[in-house]
């Protein structure tokens, strides 16, 4: 007896709604990462598509981003924040 695999491709496109539910995010934030350039999309006519491989890139860097241990502060730098110079108040004359 053989046994069956089910092999499922991966596609090689997707639309920013497939890319929202894959990141359980909305539509519209995937759609302004794309304008910003941080998620990479071609436009095929009307229809914005997102290649599997700029998605999976994509979550690499979101996951190397978020994984990164938090910056240590410059040990040159002062501790304390630097005084804000603000202008003088202006005094009431009392006369």
């Amino acid at each position: 007896m053989s046994k069956t695999s089910t092999f499922q491709p991966q596609p090689q496109f997707l639309t920013p709604a497939e890319v929202a539910d894959l990141l359980r995010c909305s539509v519209k934030t995937v759609r302004r990462q794309i304008e910003r350039g941080t998620l990479k999309a071609v436009r095929h006519g009307s229809r914005v598509l997102v290649a599997f491989g700029d998605y999976l890139a994509y979550v690499h860097r979101l996951h190397v981003l978020l994984s990164a241990p938090p910056v240590s502060p410059d040990p040159v730098a002062p501790a304390v924040s630097p005084p804000v110079h603000r202008r003088p108040r202006k005094s009431k004359d009392l006369d």
